[in-house]
């Protein structure tokens, strides 16, 4: 857990939600209020360069689907202006996804 929240999931946050949403929030601002966050396009173009990169990192089509996962993480930094709790839930979510792979596949 330690080396996916530290070597992943902060690093990963950092860049998709501090740098990337909040500079596409000022070039675009946020339309939408979702559960008390003000969500706009550029949570959704961060999200969709944050599933691009894992595609390319691991070139299989089912790494898209972090797409979901993502919007979840930006709607939380949205929420709370950190990336603590999107960090957290990101480094919980690859542990698990590692643990149900060595279950299942050995």
């Amino acid at each position: 857990f330690f080396v996916q929240l530290i070597a992943v999931a902060i690093p990963e946050e950092w860049f998709f939600r501090c740098y990337l949403q909040q500079r596409f929030d000022a070039a675009m601002a946020p339309k939408w209020s979702i559960f008390g966050s003000s969500l706009g396009w550029g949570w959704i173009l961060s999200n969709a360069l944050f599933a691009l990169g894992h595609l390319v990192l691991d070139p299989r089509v089912e790494r898209l689907a972090v797409f979901f996962p993502g919007l979840l993480f930006g709607w939380m930094f949205a929420r709370t202006r950190s990336i603590a709790a999107p960090a957290l839930m990101h480094a919980l979510a690859n542990v698990n996804i590692y643990v149900r792979n060595g279950l299942m596949f050995g």
